[in-house]
């Protein structure tokens, strides 16, 4: 008898423990998540690549931003939100694919235009994610966000001309909103 007590307690203890862990992750995740990642509208309008539309365009060489390619996301906080303010990071992811030299050189440049105002620019010099504007605010009113990539002319000496100019570049925007209580 004492075996069969045993086996019972051992199933119930395994039972008790398997609905105390559920319960336990389900409550957890009904605290996390608490429905704020559909609180925003984030619209990459032309796509997220640099440039990205019905044609395919070459990344060439330009004195400013005016001539670059770009890309822009629109962000905003839906209608139906119960937070009333959210914060913003924007990355530029530069692919595996994008040439050396453009990174070494110097030569490849971003904008970051939020509406009207200029907000950064800087030199992109190395693969993988860059953070190119940081802790902006999202609120009900919709922003558009330019990023604009060029290659700086005043980068190119005689001795780098043609491997820059036979380079290639492979960029993303990403943007990453997360609510904050004002």
């Amino acid at each position: 008898m004492n075996k069969k007590k045993l086996i019972l307690g051992i199933i119930l203890g395994i039972i008790l423990l398997g609905g105390t862990t559920y319960a336990i992750y389900t409550w957890i995740g009904k605290t996390i998540i608490s429905g704020d990642a559909e609180c925003f509208s984030v619209n990459y309008v032309k796509g997220r690549d640099i440039g990205s539309n019905e044609n395919s365009q070459t990344l060439k060489l330009g004195d400013n931003f005016n001539d670059g390619l770009s890309s822009t996301v629109e962000v905003g906080l839906n209608s139906n939100c119960t937070i009333t303010i959210g914060s913003g990071t924007l990355y530029l992811d530069v692919d595996d694919s994008t040439s050396d030299i453009l990174l070494t050189s110097g030569a490849l440049k971003y904008q970051v235009i939020d509406g009207n105002t200029f907000i950064t620019n800087g030199t992109l010099t190395f693969k993988g994610r860059n953070t190119i504007y940081e802790d902006f605010k999202v609120t009900d009113i919709n922003k558009a966000i330019i990023v604009i990539v060029w290659l700086d002319s005043n980068m190119v000496t005689d001795s780098n001309r043609d491997e820059i100019l036979s380079s290639s570049f492979s960029g993303k925007i990403n943007v990453k909103v997360e609510s904050r209580r004002a």
